[in-house]
C-alpha cells in the first residue's frame, strides 16, 4: 500500500525551468545542463523500481517515497523508498548507474567503469548504513517500537555488473538489482517470522513519516549563483520552443510560428514559481509575461492564486507551488 507517492522532485522542476529560460550563451548553462541530466537518471531509475515494487504484498507493506526527515539532532536525512512492514523495515537507495561496478571497501568508494573510463562515486553502503542509523534514531525519538531496519541498495540499471573484493564479498547481499527485490522480501518473511508491531502501530508510524516529511525546495539561483537579471522573460511555445508568444484576445499567439493557445501564460507562471518564490505583485507578473494591461494580469492572477495579501497597489498573490 502506497503512503506517500513517488512525485518528480521540487530541485528537478526548478533545474528544467532554470534550463529552459537560461540563455545558451550563458557560461553556467552546460554545467547546469549536466546536473539536470543526473537528476534525470536518477528520477528514472526510481521510476523503474515501481513496477517490481507491485509484486510486494499490498495489504501490510507500506511504501513511502522520497522521505526526507529529521533526525534528534536536527540532521536531515533522505530515504528514497521506505517500506515498512509488520516484521522488519526496508531502506532502498536506488542507484541508476551503467557500467560495471566495483564496490571498493578499502577506500569507501564505488568505481563505475564505463566505456572505458572509470569514474569514483561515494559509497552507497556508507551512505545506506547513515540511513538507517538516523531512521531508528528518528524511531526512537519518536517513541516507537524499533524493528529491524534492513538497507538495499537497488541498481536500477540491469546490464550493470556488480563487484567487490572477495574479503568483502558478504557486504554484496544487500546490492541488488531492481527485479531481485521481490525475491529478496520473500526471504526475509522467511527469515522473520514473528510481526513486532501491529496494524494500528504501523498505521501511527505512517501517519507521522509523512506529517514529518519536509520536501528539499532550494532557491535554485542561490544554489548555482544565477543572477535574476539572466533569466529569460517571456511565455514560451511549445511548438517552436521560443519565447514569442504574444497576448492575443485573451490567448496566446506566436510571433514567429502563429500557434496559439489559450493557457501558454500557466507553465510561465509555474516557471516564475519555481525561479522566484510563490510572491508575486501585478507589475512583476506584467514584465514577467510581457503583457501591459493591469486589469489582464489580475485577471490572471485572481484565476490562478486561492490567496492575496495587501490592498491595492501593494496588494501581491500567494503563486501556487507544487511540493513531493
Amino acid at each position: 500500500m502506497i503512503k506517500k507517492e513517488r512525485k518528480k522532485p521540487i530541485k528537478l522542476r526548478k533545474l528544467e525551468a532554470l534550463v529552459r529560460r537560461l540563455p545558451t550563451t550563458h557560461p553556467k548553462k552546460q554545467f547546469i545542463m549536466d546536473h539536470l541530466a543526473k537528476n534525470e537518471a536518477g528520477f528514472r531509475g526510481e521510476q523503474a523500481l515501481d513496477y517490481h515494487l507491485t509484486f510486494l504484498p499490498s495489504e501490510n507493506f507500506f511504501i513511502f517515497h522520497n522521505l526526507r526527515l529529521q533526525d534528534n539532532k536536527k540532521r536531515f536525512f533522505q530515504i528514497d523508498t521506505l517500506i515498512l512492514t509488520p516484521k522488519f523495515h526496508l531502506i532502498l537507495e536506488i542507484k541508476n548507474i551503467s557500467g560495471n561496478l566495483f564496490f571498493d571497501q578499502e577506500f569507501h568508494q564505488l568505481l563505475r567503469t564505463y566505456k572505458n573510463e572509470i569514474q569514483s562515486f561515494s559509497d552507497p553502503l556508507l551512505q545506506v548504513r547513515r540511513q538507517r542509523f538516523q531512521l531508528q534514531s528518528w524511531l526512537h525519538h519518536n517513541k516507537f517500537p524499533l524493528v529491524p531496519i534492513i538497507p538495499f541498495i537497488i541498481i536500477s540499471s540491469p546490464s550493470s555488473t556488480i563487484q567487490t573484493n572477495p574479503r568483502y564479498s558478504h557486504l554484496l547481499r544487500n546490492v541488488i538489482h531492481s527485479d531481485a527485490l521481490p525475491l529478496k522480501v520473500e526471504e526475509l518473511e522467511k527469515n522473520h517470522q514473528q510481526a513486532l508491531i501491529s496494524k494500528k502501530e504501523s498505521t501511527a508510524i505512517s501517519r507521522k513519516l509523512v506529517k514529518m516529511h519536509v520536501p528539499y525546495n532550494p532557491d535554485i539561483l542561490s544554489l548555482y549563483q544565477i543572477s535574476k537579471k539572466d533569466i529569460i522573460q517571456g511565455v514560451y511555445c511549445d511548438n517552436c520552443f521560443s519565447f514569442s508568444m504574444k497576448r492575443v484576445w485573451g490567448a496566446w499567439q506566436c510571433t514567429h510560428c502563429n500557434d496559439f493557445s489559450p493557457h501558454a501564460h500557466l507553465p510561465a507562471i509555474d516557471d516564475y514559481s519555481l525561479l522566484f518564490g510563490s510572491n508575486i505583485t501585478n507589475q512583476e507578473l506584467r514584465a514577467f509575461l510581457g503583457i501591459q494591461s493591469e486589469s489582464v494580469a489580475r485577471k490572471i492572477l485572481t484565476s490562478v492564486c486561492s490567496e492575496s495579501y495587501g490592498q491595492k497597489k501593494n496588494r501581491g498573490y500567494e503563486l501556487p507551488m507544487w511540493l513531493e
